[in-house]
């Protein structure tokens, strides 16, 4: 947005620290991240168990932010194709998990808690 490559390119690699070790949040491979049914996000003290919508969103715009830092990013770095594949995959199999799972055919669901 700004064109600051400078920032950007200071940022990337913080930013990948933080995706890397949210990965694990994905606890069944399907590039949706997990809640724990504990207060374990951002948004009040609401509980949420599996997918939800609030933290899956977060965690889709967080991929595709990923995807575009990365692309912009300066680097030559092999690795960073790498990633970019692996953030594509995730985002790819994490928005249509997000609908399978919390899409109602008329709203998303609240979480998967039932």
């Amino acid at each position: 947005m700004t064109k600051d490559d400078t920032y950007l390119n200071l940022m990337v690699p913080y930013c990948q620290n933080v995706m890397k070790k949210s990965i694990a949040w994905d606890t069944d491979g399907d590039g949706l991240i997990e809640n724990s049914g504990s207060a374990d996000q951002t948004y009040d003290t609401w509980i949420m168990k599996g997918a939800s919508a609030y933290c899956g969103g977060l965690w889709l715009a967080s991929l595709h932010a990923m995807v575009r830092m990365l692309k912009a990013c300066n680097s030559e770095d092999a690795q960073k194709w790498n990633d970019i594949e692996m953030y594509q995959d995730m985002l790819t199999r994490g928005a249509k998990s997000y609908d399978s799972k919390l899409w109602t055919g008329e709203y998303y669901k609240f979480d998967c808690s039932g």
